[in-house]
């Protein structure tokens, strides 16, 4: 199967709790956020529709110890991205 393009960048890195997570796509997706932990943990979640160009997420790790996340995103079956956050206090 062909699946679609997807850019993902997330700054600030490191980030003392709020960060944005910039999605880029060629055509419009549906996809879904997951902020993990090293656990596996899901700490966050959001489900969005994705269009065409820069589609940016507030995140928001304020709340959370000092460690290394993950930001996954999902479109279908298939995890598209998967981008550290170091997040210090």
């Amino acid at each position: 199967p062909v699946y679609p393009s997807l850019d993902l960048t997330v700054s600030p890195v490191p980030t003392h709790g709020p960060a944005t997570a910039v999605l880029t796509v060629e055509e419009p997706l549906a996809a879904q956020l997951q902020i993990i932990d090293l656990r596996g943990r899901t700490l966050w979640e959001q489900s969005a529709q994705l269009n065409p160009g820069e589609n940016a997420f507030p995140l928001d790790l304020s709340r959370y110890p000092s460690s290394v996340y993950y930001l996954v995103i999902k479109t279908g079956l298939r995890t598209a991205a998967y981008k550290p956050i170091l997040k210090l206090d």
